[in-house]
């Protein structure tokens, strides 16, 4: 494996270690090859095509789906825990350039590419020679710039059966990206976000300062303009103002900005002419969106931005949607072939007779107002539900939903402040997350191990003020199988067994009756306490397959002598923070100096905090909608 070596690394063993191990690897039969391969995070697989023996048994994962990164990450050291600990892209993530080299070699075809085009701009400085960098740049690229990166990896993009750009496209002139790419390859997955003022106001500050009597006056009028400080002094820019003005008040095609050449270069070469335009954002997308209609799987429409159900109906293999505000009078528009529906505020404005919902919907996700009752209708006929979230809903018992009870895998119900009868989920036998926020605890659903037999996670956050708090004492038992267990609020515990095969726990605010930490299951590899009053952990045996350990803020926490931390192989994250106490500051140390604290991904007894502002810094979520 090639790897970027200084002089030092042929003395630290650490690197010999990791050279060989790949070396080694390299040399295993095809299937040990692949079984190792599928235990290393996707995102990872990337770094290993500097292997060339193990390309062939990585080529599979990027062709089903690979994230073209924009950037280089030097790696001085070997992979280390924090790199791995925040990651969250499902995919291989390659270099543009490295993906040309084995699309030349191998020849291979990928279905699917993620790409965050903004970012791949911006690396490769296509744009930047003569314009500043700022903000608004990266989300308004010139189409010069777009028109270059596209040439240079047309051979690339040509083996691309389908492509999702990660970008939000803010305006009118930002979606001219979709012209530009659409002749070379499908385009599955788009996102809008024309914003609210604010939004516009935040996304401009790298531009200017925006008078704010001209932007209320503007506002007022329902056509907003934001131009550049130094545009409106240029006596140059006359023309494009003139352009302009014609197409808000006559309505004029905006294709007569991208057919003329001329125009176009001169807008090219100076960036700064650029201004957000908000005119009527129904006609701005099924314009710029008619040739998508027929390819795109994904849509997400963000911030002040509504279309009507007209619109949305004209999609034909849409699978997955997310929308801040849709009509309940619109929902017998969405396509026939969604799978996933995610809508911010669902606004009721008719009486449902008819109601009509995707046959194969799975996902819903909604938040309904309190004064809302015909949403519900809604949910009754999703008759292949899966997956349902609903906020700030009025329903009294989760009967009212009338949903299917062998299908159900995932329920979060977020502030349902009338909700009082949970005896239905126990029909949902096949449940196996269950998320329930801002009301007391459901006491009923706990009171027999064998119920929920399929439930793995649940998670519940109380309200500020309980009307009677919580207790978990021997008569509470949680489903057997129960691997994960997230308690936000307060809750007194008393002489509590936890689900035997739990995984994960993590206590927000809990309060022990005997002041000491009850047993844990064998199972368990990460365990969070927060603001506790545990008083000690004297001679405390932790489970050995404990991975991640954290207290903060236990500020009655005095000891904690004679644990088995030091003899816990696994443990990779230790934090202990936010309070005084007498521990041994080398409770976690290793005897050799040489020895480094390489196998953790932070130790709060040897690494300073800065660590986590390190992982922080470098962490990389994909937010992007999942199918």
């Amino acid at each position: 494996m090639k790897r970027r070596r200084s002089p030092s690394d042929e003395d630290n063993p650490l690197y010999s270690h990791f050279d060989k191990a790949f070396i080694n690897l390299s040399k295993q039969p095809a299937e040990i090859i692949a079984l190792v391969l599928s235990y290393i995070p996707k995102y990872f697989l990337g770094k290993f095509l500097e292997c060339e023996a193990l390309v062939p048994h990585i080529l599979p994962y990027l062709t089903t789906h690979v994230r073209i990164g924009a950037m280089a990450h030097e790696d001085a050291d070997p992979l280390n825990w924090f790199r791995l600990k925040f990651l969250e892209i499902n995919e291989s993530v390659v270099l543009m350039e490295k993906l040309r080299d084995i699309v030349s070699k191998y020849g291979i075809r990928m279905k699917e590419a993620s790409i965050s085009l903004g970012s791949e701009l911006a690396a490769l400085g296509c744009h930047l020679a003569d314009v500043k960098y700022n903000m608004y740049h990266y989300h308004v690229p010139c189409k010069l710039a777009i028109e270059r990166w596209k040439t240079c990896y047309v051979d690339i993009l040509s083996h691309i059966d389908l492509l999702h750009i990660m970008d939000e496209f803010i305006d009118q002139k930002s979606m001219r990206v979709f012209k530009v790419l659409q002749h070379h390859m499908t385009i599955g997955s788009a996102a809008l976000d024309f914003g609210h003022d604010q939004d516009v106001a935040e996304l401009n500050g790298a531009r200017e300062d925006i008078d704010e009597k001209v932007e209320d006056r503007e506002i007022e009028q329902e056509d907003w303009e934001i131009e550049d400080e130094d545009e409106r002094g240029s006596d140059g820019d006359d023309d494009e103002n003139e352009e302009h003005r014609e197409i808000e008040e006559e309505g004029d095609d905006i294709e007569e900005e991208y057919d003329d050449d001329d125009d176009d270069d001169d807008n090219d070469e100076n960036e700064e002419d650029h201004r957000v335009l908000f005119p009527d954002d129904d006609a701005i997308v099924e314009k710029e969106l008619a040739t998508l209609y027929t390819s795109l799987v994904r849509f997400e429409c963000k911030g002040g931005l509504y279309l009507t159900g007209q619109l949305l109906s004209q999609f034909e293999v849409l699978k997955i949607i997310s929308l801040t505000t849709l009509l309940v009078s619109d929902f017998k528009f969405l396509p026939k072939s969604l799978e996933s529906v995610k809508i911010r505020h669902l606004i009721e404005n008719e009486h449902l007779i008819e109601v009509i919902v995707p046959k194969n919907l799975k996902h819903f996700d909604a938040m309904i107002r309190l004064d809302q009752t015909c949403s519900y209708k809604l949910v009754s006929h999703m008759k292949n539900l899966e997956v349902l979230r609903l906020e700030d809903s009025k329903i009294e018992s989760i009967a009212e939903l009338d949903l299917p009870a062998s299908k159900i895998k995932s329920l979060d119900l977020a502030y349902p402040s009338s909700l009082e009868d949970y005896s239905p989920i126990l029909a949902f036998t096949n449940l196996k997350t269950l998320r329930i926020a801002e009301v007391p605890f459901p006491t009923r659903l706990f009171q027999d191990e064998i119920n929920l037999p399929n439930l793995r996670s649940f998670i519940f956050d109380g309200p500020e003020v309980f009307p009677e708090k919580p207790v978990f004492g021997r008569d509470t038992k949680f489903p057997r199988n129960l691997t994960e267990l997230i308690w936000f609020g307060g809750l007194t515990i008393d002489r509590w067994k936890p689900p035997h095969y739990l995984q994960k726990l993590v206590l927000i605010c809990p309060k022990f009756k005997q002041q000491r930490l009850f047993h844990l299951p064998k199972t368990l590899s990460f365990l969070k306490i927060y603001s506790s009053n545990l008083k000690t952990l004297d001679n405390y045996q932790f489970p050995t397959g404990l991975k991640h350990l954290e207290f903060q803020d236990n500020d009655d926490l005095e000891s904690m002598k004679n644990t088995n931390l030091k003899k816990l192989m696994e443990l990779v994250y230790v934090d202990f923070y936010g309070y005084w106490t007498n521990y041994d500051p080398y409770l976690l140390t290793k005897k050799n100096p040489t020895d480094t604290n390489h196998r953790y991904q932070f130790n709060s007894f040897t690494m300073d905090r800065s660590v986590l502002d390190k992982m922080t810094k470098f962490s990389i979520k994909d937010d992007s909608i999942k199918a």
